[in-house]
């Protein structure tokens, strides 16, 4: 069991930080496009599916480590723990996408 939470643990840790970079860089790529056409529109509801997908699947993965007793509270991400940084992360997007759509 050791073996598979290890690598489960590994996976979390790089898909925040994958989050956290795009989270990070997506706002300042929004603001330089200058044009809000119906087909970016489209484009963000993907990405919104996408996005959701993945805090899903990281909240699952999280919840599986804590059904094998693995303490996620020394997982960080950003200097949150993971629980928090993933709610975060969550709260975030809404405010992303929102903002991507009032523009």
């Amino acid at each position: 069991a050791h073996l598979c939470t290890s690598h489960i643990e590994k996976r979390v840790a790089l898909g925040g930080e994958q989050l956290d970079a795009f989270l990070t860089k997506i706002p300042e790529t929004l603001t330089d496009m200058a044009v809000r056409s119906d087909s970016f529109r489209s484009h963000m509801l993907d990405v919104n599916e996408k996005v959701k997908c993945i805090l899903k699947s990281l909240r699952n993965m999280v919840n599986f480590l804590e059904t094998f007793d693995v303490d996620v509270d020394t997982m960080y991400i950003r200097g949150e723990d993971i629980q928090e940084f993933l709610e975060h992360a969550e709260h975030l997007w809404d405010n992303i996408l929102t903002d991507a759509f009032r523009n």
